[in-house]
């Protein structure tokens, strides 16, 4: 006998053991084996449809996120613009309210300066006065001949009268 023809009770009970075996396979074994194919098919396009939603999310979250960071930087940038209209709104304010000061200040001083000078040009008038009285005085009481002997006379009598003043005060 040879390999390749093999005998005929030998191929009856191989093609009854072929045929046994393809019937189970057919009625158990493919159902269950086509059930998993498909549930893995099924999870497998389940993963996919996930997948993609997650991307539409994550698209949406993206441009939400670019909008939110547009309105950030558009506030921020009102912000600062609005900071340096009050900031140069508050520094031209204090510049006023110093110039104001400092043309309040120079007035009181300008005043201040006339009171002071009103009071000495007084004062020395009132020395004048004083001085002109007691020479005149002095100068009554002696007889005066010639002009240089007066002048020698008015220059005493004020060395005298400076004098007087200076150890009164």
């Amino acid at each position: 006998m040879s390999i390749l023809m093999p005998q005929t009770g030998l191929l009856f009970w191989m093609l009854v053991s072929f045929a046994v075996v393809a019937f189970a396979l057919i009625r158990y074994g493919f159902p269950m084996i086509l059930s998993a194919v498909d549930k893995r098919k099924a999870y497998i396009e389940q993963g996919v449809e996930a997948s993609r939603q997650a991307q539409e999310r994550l698209n949406g979250v993206k441009a939400e996120a670019e909008t939110l960071l547009s309105d950030a930087h558009t506030r921020a940038a009102g912000i600062v613009d609005q900071a340096r209209k009050d900031a140069t709104q508050v520094a031209e304010g204090l510049r006023q309210q110093a110039q104001s000061q400092a043309s309040d200040y120079i007035r009181q001083a300008e005043q201040s300066a006339a009171e002071l000078k009103a009071k000495a040009l007084e004062q020395a008038l009132d020395k004048i006065a004083a001085l002109s009285v007691s020479i005149a005085s002095k100068v009554v009481d002696q007889e005066i001949k010639t002009t240089e002997s007066q002048r020698h006379l008015i220059e005493r009598l004020l060395a005298e009268q400076v004098t007087e003043d200076k150890t009164a005060n």
